[in-house]
């Protein structure tokens, strides 16, 4: 039979032990909340990709360079970010003399300082990366402007694979009938029901192929109308 466990005393001896735990846990925490920034900037920027090139389509508009840049720089705040969370999570060089406690705590505290530092900046860069994403896309689909109808195709790259983005702006009360032919591949086909809003954007899971075949299609009154498009990766 196991002899019950003694319990253990609150006393000076007790905090010293916390406390030395709590000082080896923090740069691994910090490491480890660097990483989960870096991941979420990762998936950010494939989420914003597949949306922005969504709201260009819905809108038709052209790309001015107010527009281009206006786009552009969420992209440029996102991977700020992801490189400093990155950046946050490598060793940082500090020398001291391993035989003096003082040194060894004051070396600890500089560490900590560092990370801190930069996974803060690192943060920062992360929401104004998201404010400059809510301001891409409000401008492009609310401030929206009158053109024909139309669709448009863009590649997109995320952790799962490739993702054709088909969007754009049909008649209201209509069907569209989405159908991407990867080059060696079978075809892909998505339909999807158009209100009053005329706007749409699909998402298509697509094998890696060096091209692809997106046909568009949707019917008004006695009309159809079919949109042929060839799409390349890094295009």
């Amino acid at each position: 039979m196991t002899a019950p466990a003694e319990p253990e005393i609150v006393d000076e001896r007790f905090w010293l032990k916390r406390a030395a735990v709590v000082l080896a846990e923090s740069a691994k925490r910090l490491d480890a909340g660097a990483a989960q920034v870096a991941t979420a900037m990762a998936w950010f920027w494939t989420a914003y990709s597949a949306a922005a090139t969504a709201a260009l389509a819905i809108t038709n508009r052209g790309v001015s360079l107010p527009w281009a840049l206006l786009v552009a720089s969420p992209a440029c705040a996102i991977f700020v970010a992801y490189a400093l969370a990155t950046w946050a999570s490598l060793p940082v060089p500090v020398q001291f003399n391993v035989v003096s406690p003082a040194q060894i705590k004051q070396a600890h505290d500089a560490v900590l300082a560092a990370k801190r530092r930069r996974l803060s900046i690192s943060l920062v860069f992360g929401g104004v990366a998201a404010l400059l994403v809510a301001c891409v896309l409000v401008g492009l689909t609310v401030i929206d402007e009158h053109h024909e109808d139309t669709a448009i195709a863009a590649l997109t790259m995320n952790a799962s694979g490739p993702e054709m983005v088909v969007g754009g702006r049909v008649p209201v009360d209509t069907r569209v009938v989405v159908r991407v032919t990867p080059v060696g591949a079978p075809a892909v086909s998505r339909i999807v029901a158009i209100g009053k809003d005329r706007r749409f954007a699909v998402v298509v899971p697509v094998p890696l192929a060096t091209g692809y075949d997106v046909e568009t299609s949707w019917a008004d009154g006695a009309r159809t109308t079919i949109v042929r498009e060839r799409v390349k990766p890094n295009e």
